[in-house]
C-alpha cells in the first residue's frame, strides 16, 4: 500500500483524518502502532517500528503506522524508512503527517501520496471567511502569517480567487466604516494597492506562495 504523507498546520485537521482512514480501512487498535516526535523522531523509534513489523498477522487486518510530525524525525531515521516506505510489508499502511513538507527528505516525500488538508480552499471564496482571515493574518506575528499563506495558497487560479474576495473585503471595509479592523483608511488603501500589485504578480506567472507571503508580510499588525 502506498504511504500517505498528510500535510496540514492544524491539529485537529490532523486527528480527524487519522480518525477517517481507520475507519476506511477498518483498523485494529492491535494493529495501529504510533510515534511522536519527543522532541525529535530519532532511528531508534524507526528500529521499533521494524520490529513490530516482524511479527507477521494471521488476520486480513491492515497494520496501521502513523508518524507524527515526520517533519521533525532526523535525516538518519528518515534516511532508515525509506526502504520500508518503498517497499512496504504487505497490509501495512505507513500514515505520515507534517505541517512543513520542506523538512521533509525529498526521497521519502517521493514515496508518499500527498494528501493536502484542503479545509481553508474549500472556504475562501467566502468574503465573511476572507474578512475572518483578514483579521486573523493582521494579529498575527510574521511566522503564523507564513503559515496562513501556505495553507491557503494554491494553484495560480485559486490564489487569483482569494486576492479577488480579498480586494472585495477592503473596499466594502473603506465603504462600510461600521467594519471597524483598527486601521485607517490610509492603511487600507495602501493594503489595496499592495493586494491589486500581487494580482498582477500572479498574472505574470510569478510563484503564488511567494507572491501570498510578501503580501501578508506587508499588512500592518492590529
Amino acid at each position: 500500500m502506498q504511504p500517505i504523507l498528510f500535510l496540514s498546520d492544524d491539529q485537529t485537521n490532523i486527528n480527524n483524518y487519522i480518525e477517517s482512514q481507520k475507519k476506511f480501512y477498518h483498523t485494529s487498535p492491535f494493529t495501529t502502532y504510533e510515534i511522536f516526535p519527543s522532541p525529535s523522531i530519532g532511528i531508534d523509534q524507526v528500529r521499533e517500528i521494524k520490529n513490530k513489523l516482524r511479527f507477521k498477522s494471521y488476520q486480513k487486518i491492515i497494520n496501521l503506522i502513523i508518524i507524527n510530525d515526520i517533519h521533525k524525525a532526523t535525516a538518519e531515521a528518515q534516511n532508515s524508512l525509506l526502504k520500508l516506505l518503498e517497499e512496504p510489508p504487505p497490509d501495512t499502511l505507513f500514515l505520515l503527517t507534517s505541517a512543513n513538507v520542506e523538512l521533509i527528505l525529498e526521497t521519502v516525500v517521493s514515496r508518499c501520496k500527498i494528501e493536502k488538508d484542503t479545509t481553508v480552499h474549500k472556504d475562501i471564496r467566502s468574503d465573511e471567511t476572507t474578512f475572518v482571515l483578514l483579521r486573523q493574518i493582521l494579529q498575527s506575528s510574521p511566522g503564523k502569517r507564513l503559515l496562513i499563506s501556505q495553507k491557503i495558497t494554491g494553484k495560480k487560479e485559486e490564489s487569483l480567487k482569494f486576492l479577488d474576495s480579498l480586494l472585495t473585503v477592503m473596499k466594502n471595509i473603506m465603504l462600510n466604516p461600521h467594519q471597524d479592523i483598527g486601521l485607517t483608511m490610509e492603511q487600507i488603501s495602501n493594503m489595496i494597492t499592495k493586494s491589486l500589485n500581487a494580482r498582477s504578480y500572479l498574472e505574470k506567472n510569478i510563484n503564488p506562495k511567494a507572491t501570498l507571503d510578501i503580501l501578508f508580510l506587508s499588512f500592518p499588525k492590529i
